[in-house]
């Protein structure tokens, strides 16, 4: 059995129809989940809530671990997928993380990310992909920040790679769901609100000796929205999880963003940490 869980506040809903919708050509009968974040509460035919998470700042770690749980209660031989709010499935992400994770039980396997243009994501072509998933095979153009295997192939992660890893997309089994719960609590919940959580996730992989596979083929696709850059809507996020991570670590996440608040006057670095301005 295969569950996708996701997180997403009310401003996504659409967006959680349309990966929906994009699931059940490929997938009918998978199992749908839902942590809905923020005040305003909503639901998606065919998508179970699985819990509410009320906070003002989204609590993304802890929706997370939430919707792991969530999947992993039913059978260790469950295959649990993290797939972004954002993010619709390709045709064979499902098939390419199941394979996957038949050869590779105890691993975490992970695949290409298309960042869709603003003329590929609009809602009526959103919903042609959504209606035909292979149709999204002509816009296919992976992040180059990561790893990309040829279709139908993968390969084991690098240490250095670990650094790379995104929740965007991601699946276990439920037993290494359950085991990585067990032994350091699964995405810390130390962070809060926007980033830092993900890179943490994955030396937390590295550091546990959990094999991370890079799979050809299971291809999802980011829906393009505004973004700002550096992401300026997020910046005491960012600064208070920086610092969480130097603490864990010893080094610094998010550095290029830091320094590029700092040469706008926005922050500052005082010894070991940095404040804002």
């Amino acid at each position: 059995m295969v569950s996708l869980v996701t997180l997403a506040d009310a401003t996504r809903h659409q967006r959680i129809q349309n990966q929906h919708v994009a699931l059940t050509q490929s997938a009918p009968d998978i199992s749908h989940g839902l942590v809905v974040l923020k005040h305003e509460e909503f639901s998606v035919d065919g998508v179970q809530t699985i819990a509410h998470l009320s906070d003002d700042k989204p609590l993304l770690a802890h929706a997370r671990n939430t919707a792991g749980d969530w999947a992993a209660q039913n059978s260790d031989d469950e295959i649990i997928i993290f797939l972004d709010a954002d993010c619709l499935p390709g045709k064979h992400l499902i098939e390419r993380y199941v394979q996957a994770l038949d050869e590779h039980p105890h691993a975490v396997v992970t695949g290409p990310v298309t960042y869709l243009e603003a003329q590929d994501s609009t809602e009526q072509q959103v919903a042609k992909y959504c209606a035909s998933p292979a149709t999204l095979d002509a816009v296919t153009s992976p992040h180059p920040a990561r790893p990309y295997p040829e279709e139908g192939t993968m390969f084991a992660t690098t240490p250095d790679q670990y650094n790379v890893f995104w929740s965007l997309t991601f699946a276990l089994r439920a037993s290494t769901w359950k085991k990585i719960r067990a032994e350091w609590g699964g995405f810390d919940e130390d962070f809060k609100g926007y980033g830092g959580e993900d890179t943490d996730f994955g030396w937390k992989l590295r550091e546990h000796d959990v094999e991370l596979w890079w799979v050809g083929g299971a291809h999802a696709y980011h829906v393009w929205h505004p973004v700002s850059s550096p992401p300026w809507e997020n910046l005491t996020d960012i600064v208070a999880n920086a610092n969480t991570f130097y603490e864990k670590w010893g080094q610094w996440a998010m550095l290029d963003w830091l320094k590029e608040f700092e040469a706008a006057g926005a922050v500052r670095r005082v010894k070991d940490r940095w404040e804002l301005v």
